[in-house]
């Protein structure tokens, strides 16, 4: 049976993961949600600085949507990344806190010393598009990066293989960092007005 909309929802933590099941609750008709977290967000935001120390609370996180062969867990980034991508849209046009985007698509990579790429990564290059995943050694992968909007280094960090190391890995054209205390005063301002 389907709890009521009525029915009081309790949820502990006031970081991005709280606020966003409680704006998700929201959007569904819930009505009575109640977020408890033992700091004052409103008075502190989201700053490191303040004494904040959620998961929420510091600079950034490493985005990635190459996850091998655990490809339920791709599609469900692809999909956050375009939840942030219209999210960076809106943030622009509203100028909020400053207009700069919350997602920022400089790219990941997973390297390796050995001779030949870890299945993780050889299963990501199979299960993400050639636009999505780029093997460092094909010999069109600074191509590959700069088409998709990435720096030529992406595909060669600190010219590692220009000074001859051996280096195998997998880039992520789809990777980067999210500003962590920024999306929660996002979602904050989302669920709590």
């Amino acid at each position: 049976m389907a709890p009521s909309k009525s029915e009081k929802v309790i949820i502990v933590g006031a970081g991005v993961a709280g606020l966003s099941t409680a704006y998700s609750l929201l959007q569904q008709g819930f009505e009575n949600i109640h977020i408890f977290d033992k700091r004052d967000y409103f008075t502190q935001g989201y700053d490191y600085f303040k004494g904040c120390d959620s998961p929420s609370s510091d600079m950034n996180k490493i985005f990635r949507a190459a996850y091998g062969q655990q490809t339920h867990y791709q599609t469900m980034a692809i999909e956050s990344r375009d939840t942030f991508l219209k999210w960076n849209e809106m943030i622009k046009e509203e100028n909020f806190e400053g207009g700069s985007p919350i997602y920022k698509n400089s790219g990941n990579i997973q390297l390796t010393d050995q001779k030949k790429l870890p299945s993780f990564e050889e299963y990501t290059l199979k299960n993400m598009s050639p636009t999505e995943a780029i093997c460092i050694s094909d010999s069109d992968a600074e191509k590959r990066a700069i088409k998709a909007g990435l720096h030529p280094c992406s595909v060669d960090p600190f010219e590692a293989k220009k000074r001859g190391a051996h280096l195998q890995g997998v880039l992520d054209t789809t990777g980067g960092m999210i500003i962590a205390d920024k999306c929660s005063l996002l979602e904050k301002r989302r669920s709590c007005s």
